[in-house]
């Protein structure tokens, strides 16, 4: 999840991604340096005393095989012969499921 969320938002900062985990800043700030001693994230000095966090080279491979291999894990569940018949669509469930994510968002930020 973290790795993901900076992935999606980077540069970060420690106190925006708590909020989007919906965890402590605490947690995060716990997290981190394993985050950077594994290569996969970096740090650099922000505005003020913010710290902001980008994935390295490493941390965006990973997070990309991950997310490969969630795609197809997801893919290989459609084909199961028990939805056959069922009406439910990836190509429609996909953009559905994107939409109701950015909804979330969206309500998160008001």
């Amino acid at each position: 999840m973290y790795l993901g969320t900076i992935s999606d938002q980077q540069p970060i900062d420690i106190t925006s991604l708590a909020h989007c985990l919906v965890i402590t800043k605490a947690a995060v700030s716990k997290r981190l340096p394993h985050l950077v001693e594994c290569g996969w994230a970096s740090t650099t000095p922000g505005p003020g005393r913010r710290v902001l966090i980008s994935l390295t080279d490493a941390g965006a491979e990973l997070v990309e095989d991950a997310g490969g291999r969630i795609d197809a894990d997801v893919l290989a569940l459609f084909a199961d012969p028990r939805l056959s018949g069922s009406g439910l669509d990836p190509a429609v469930l996909g953009p559905q499921l994107e939409l109701l994510t950015q909804l979330i968002r969206e309500k998160e930020t008001v």
